[in-house]
């Protein structure tokens, strides 16, 4: 079994965050949502797993665990592999 389908199960909320299309940094993000929030959903159906676009902004991801404390997590330019473990390590 994928350690993407115990995200539920270890984390309250993950948002992630990245630039419109056309910005060079969020570009491994953007291939890792479009590839993996399927996914993740289809494992995970009542997770609150949300994606974010924003004008003029380095994306990042926000880690919500269970007993409420945050982290924030750099995504700039990341591959998708990269962003797959930044989630994997959180």
């Amino acid at each position: 079994m994928s350690w993407r389908a115990g995200i539920g199960r270890q984390l309250r909320e993950v948002m992630v965050c990245l630039a419109v299309q056309g910005d060079g940094a969020s570009a491994g993000v953007r291939n890792w949502c479009l590839r993996r929030t399927a996914e993740i959903k289809m494992l995970n159906p009542n997770f609150p797993f949300f994606l974010r676009e924003g004008d003029s902004i380095d994306p990042f991801m926000v880690v919500e665990f269970d007993w409420g404390k945050q982290q924030v997590v750099d995504l700039s330019n990341l591959t998708e592999k990269q962003v797959d473990d930044a989630l994997k390590q959180a």
